[in-house]
C-alpha cells in the first residue's frame, strides 16, 4: 500500500497517524513580520475604526447643530401669526428632523458598539494577552460576527426608522398578496 499525504481544510497534512500543522504567518525576523505585527494592526485600526468613528461623530454633531437651528426657526414660524396657516408643515418638519436624529443616533451607536470589541480583542491579542484557546476562539467568532453585523443591520436600522420606507414596504407586500389572491381567483374561475 502506497503512503500518501492528504490535506484538510484547516491547512494541515495527515501522514499516516501524524498531523502536521502549517503556520500561515510571515517568516520570523523579517521586515515583513515587523511591518505586519508592528504597524499594520495600527493602520488597520486607523482605517476601519478611528477615522470612521471620528467622521461619523463629527458629522453627527454638525447635523445635530443644524437640526436644532432649523427646529428653532420652525418653532418661531409657529408663533408668528403670518405663518400660522403652514403650522402643519412646520410641525411635520420638526417631527421628521427628530426621526432623522434618532436614526442617526442608533446607527452611530451600533457602529461603535459593533466595532469596538473587535479592536479591543485585537489589541489584547497583539499585545501578547494569553487566555484559554477555546475561549479565545469562541470570543473571536462572536466578535467577528458582531463586527460584520454592522454592515448587515444598517439596512434595517434605516428601514425601520423611516416611515416612508415602512409604508412603501407595506404597500409592496400588500400588492403581492393581492396579486396572489387575484391569480387564485382567476385559476378557480377557470377550473369551474
Amino acid at each position: 500500500m502506497a503512503n500518501h499525504l492528504t490535506f484538510n481544510s484547516t491547512g494541515s497534512q495527515a501522514y499516516k497517524n501524524f498531523i502536521i500543522f502549517y503556520d500561515c504567518s510571515p517568516i520570523k525576523e523579517t521586515r515583513y513580520e515587523y511591518l505586519m505585527f508592528t504597524y499594520w494592526f495600527w493602520i488597520d485600526m486607523l482605517v476601519y475604526f478611528l477615522i470612521p468613528c471620528c467622521t461619523m461623530f463629527i458629522s453627527f454633531f454638525i447635523i445635530c447643530f443644524q437640526v436644532k437651528k432649523y427646529n428653532q426657526k420652525y418653532s418661531q414660524y409657529l408663533t408668528n401669526q403670518s405663518y400660522k396657516a403652514n403650522a402643519r408643515i412646520y410641525l411635520k418638519k420638526i417631527r421628521l428632523n427628530k426621526q432623522m436624529l434618532l436614526r442617526l443616533s442608533i446607527v452611530n451607536a451600533y457602529f461603535f458598539v459593533s466595532i469596538l470589541p473587535h479592536f479591543i480583542l485585537n489589541i489584547f491579542m497583539n499585545g501578547g494577552g494569553a487566555f484559554d484557546k477555546n475561549v479565545n476562539y469562541l470570543l473571536k467568532i462572536f466578535v467577528e460576527i458582531l463586527f460584520f453585523s454592522n454592515n448587515a443591520l444598517n439596512f434595517f436600522f434605516y428601514g425601520i426608522s423611516s416611515q416612508k420606507f415602512r409604508q412603501e414596504l407595506f404597500r409592496i407586500l400588500m400588492m403581492k398578496t393581492n396579486t396572489k389572491k387575484k391569480k387564485k381567483k382567476k385559476k378557480k374561475r377557470f377550473n369551474d
